[in-house]
């Protein structure tokens, strides 16, 4: 759903995928989850303040580096995204939930 506020534009997906939360948030959290599904290669320093580095080689020549907004061991990371140099940085929100019936 895409939505336009006062502060912005808003863009909210919900996805159910049968597996457990604790994988899935490891895959936005972890060098071995993001690598499954993301970049190449990761550095990450999971903590506010902290950044990850998206490796678009194996030697990191091509890189792209994003700060950590926040962090919350519990379900919640937030990046702080730009899709290019150029465009603005907006807060990309990640939350994931456990469902008892369909995984998280």
């Amino acid at each position: 759903m895409i939505t336009r506020e006062e502060d912005g534009y808003w863009i909210e997906l919900h996805e159910t995928v049968a597996v457990h939360h604790e994988e899935v948030f490891a895959a936005l959290t972890t060098t071995a989850g993001l690598i499954r599904w993301f970049p190449v290669n990761v550095e990450i320093d999971l903590r506010p303040g902290g950044l990850i580095v998206f490796g678009w080689d194996a030697t990191f020549k091509h890189r792209t580096s994003v700060a950590i907004l926040d962090y919350d061991p519990g379900g919640t990371v937030v990046w702080d995204w730009c899709a290019a140099h150029h465009d603005i940085h907006a807060p990309l929100y990640w939350t994931v939930e456990p469902q008892v019936e369909e995984g998280s």
